[in-house]
């Protein structure tokens, strides 16, 4: 499986389950990836069912995250900051259109508080 990962990103499946690596390689050919902002680099992933805050290499507001990689210590990192990284390597990053500072901040509060960003879903149009 890890053969179809982008070399520079291999270090990141370390103790991920095989199927969450397939996953990863999915949500990032699917485009599910979208980068809000640059500086600071704030990503969102879009999940079927929830949205997560990215900072790229630092951060995952998924629970596995939290569990994994920082309390346990098992993990390298999540199957969304995996995404992240074979999208930004193939290209399938997408960017918000919109330079408005309110818009990101919303879709940032969204994304936290309501599990999924109905303002970044209709931007997009994703399912919501």
């Amino acid at each position: 499986m890890t053969e179809r990962i982008p070399p520079d990103c291999r270090h990141l499946c370390v103790g991920i389950p095989s199927e969450s690596v397939s996953k990863a390689l999915a949500a990032a050919n699917e485009g599910r990836i979208i980068r809000i902002s640059v500086n600071p680099e704030i990503v969102i992933f879009v999940g079927e069912k929830q949205d997560y805050v990215i900072v790229p290499q630092n951060y995952c507001s998924c629970k596995d995250y939290l569990l994994n990689v920082v309390i346990r210590r098992r993990r390298r990192s999540c199957y969304h900051i995996l995404a992240y990284c074979i999208a930004l390597r193939i290209g399938r990053v997408r960017e918000i259109v919109t330079q408005e500072y309110g818009v990101k901040t919303l879709i940032v509060r969204e994304t936290i508080t309501l599990g999924k960003s109905p303002t970044l879903r209709k931007l997009f149009e994703f399912q919501t």
